[in-house]
């Protein structure tokens, strides 16, 4: 299998990145006769630079670095030389495909567009002489285009790298997109028509999010499928990364947590005013999105049910939480223990005002507040008498 090896020249030695850590374009080498490739580093190897004195390795004598660099640069010329055929091999399949309408796609080109793209995506094309952008582009048209019911007939795997794709490009275009005021030469191509590119944005997000909620019912489908009817357990409860449809559940969470991500982002940039410095604006999101995924966009996927892949630990936390409305609670109670943040303090309209929660013990919390708690606590207790939160429940 392919990987990336180093000739470090300061002290002649080598090193190696495998297929499983290497950088990300080694990720989707998908060939076992793709050749490793070679760099040459102007530098000494780790073990020269950051080993105690007494453990580090000597380095190799002029002439025999010389002569191994040597060799990695013939075996460098080798790897491009490879890649260069890959891609004069793709490039008539490749404009085949992109002028093919979309609704007469067979299910064996569908697969050779996602080959593709990876390919072209990740950089397994020569680096020099490959202008990888509007090749992408044309590329991800057609698959924009894919009608759902020739989705239908593809590998769960395959749908998934499917909707991946789509998801990328959404996260690109929203990165382009809020820098529309930064008129640095590198960006001057993507400005062209705002217009144009906030439409394509609004196809992805279309089809991501028709995709990513049938991507949920079926994984919600095998997971059911999984549980055993005896002992009202779950398979996925026990199983290792690889069993079965848990690496899919995984999968779908990213998925989500890293599109509603990119949303947020946009929802953002469009917000910015074009006098507002980028750096600024830029630094405040940052605070202000935090470090959790539970804002709006989030919720509302949770509320459609697309996330209701939950651990059992989840599924207990959010059973052992009684709402209590704010009105119920005494003067000195309405605040938060743990932001002391009083409730409902930001939202004016009763409708939008989310209750307090009350724990068996009689303590109350903010929602989120002591769902965190309780989720990241090894020890599910209330952060008051610390009396356990969950252990009068039963176990799913």
């Amino acid at each position: 299998m392919a990987s990336e090896l180093f000739f470090h020249s300061r002290c002649g030695h080598e090193s190696n990145d495998d297929i499983a850590g290497g950088p990300a374009w080694m990720l989707a080498i998908t060939s076992c006769s793709q050749p490793s490739r070679c760099s040459v580093l102007d530098d000494a190897c780790s073990k020269c630079r950051h080993s105690r004195p007494e453990m580090r390795p000597s380095p190799l004598p002029l002439e025999e670095r010389e002569r191994r660099k040597a060799k990695f640069l013939t075996l460098q010329a080798q790897a491009e030389q490879y890649l260069l055929e890959l891609d004069q091999h793709n490039k008539p399949l490749e404009e085949e495909l992109c002028n093919v309408t979309p609704e007469f796609l067979t299910l064996v080109q569908i697969r050779q567009l996602h080959t593709l793209y990876y390919q072209l995506h990740h950089h397994l094309l020569s680096r020099e002489q490959c202008q990888t952008g509007p090749r992408l582009k044309q590329l991800e048209k057609v698959i924009l285009g894919v009608p759902p019911a020739l989705l239908e007939e593809l590998s769960l795997d395959e749908r998934f790298d499917h909707v991946e794709i789509l998801r990328g490009r959404f996260t690109f275009d929203c990165s382009v997109y809020r820098r529309r005021y930064d008129r640095r030469e590198e960006y001057t191509d993507h400005f062209s028509d705002l217009e144009a590119l906030k439409a394509k944005m609004l196809a992805f997000m279309a089809q991501i999010g028709v995709q990513t909620k049938v991507l949920s019912e079926i994984v919600l489908l095998e997971k059911s499928e999984n549980r055993d009817p005896e002992d009202g357990g779950s398979e996925l409860e026990n199983a290792t990364p690889t069993d079965g449809i848990l690496p899919f559940e995984l999968r779908l969470k990213l998925l989500i947590e890293r599109y509603a991500y990119s949303k947020r982002t946009w929802r953002k940039a469009l917000e910015r005013s074009p006098g507002e410095p980028w750096d600024d604006w830029h630094n405040g999101y940052e605070t202000a999105s935090g470090d959790t995924m539970t804002d709006e966009f989030f919720e509302r996927y949770i509320e459609a049910g697309v996330l209701e892949c939950v651990s059992p630990k989840q599924d207990r936390v959010s059973r052992a939480l009684a709402s209590v409305p704010i009105e119920d609670l005494l003067e000195n109670d309405r605040q938060c223990s743990i932001c002391r943040e009083a409730y409902g303090q930001y939202e004016q309209d009763a409708k939008e005002r989310e209750n307090p929660v009350r724990l068996q013990c009689g303590h109350t919390f903010g929602n989120q507040c002591i769902t965190r708690w309780l989720l990241e606590k090894r020890l599910a207790n209330c952060p008051v008498c610390r009396r356990e939160a969950l252990t009068s429940l039963p176990e799913d």
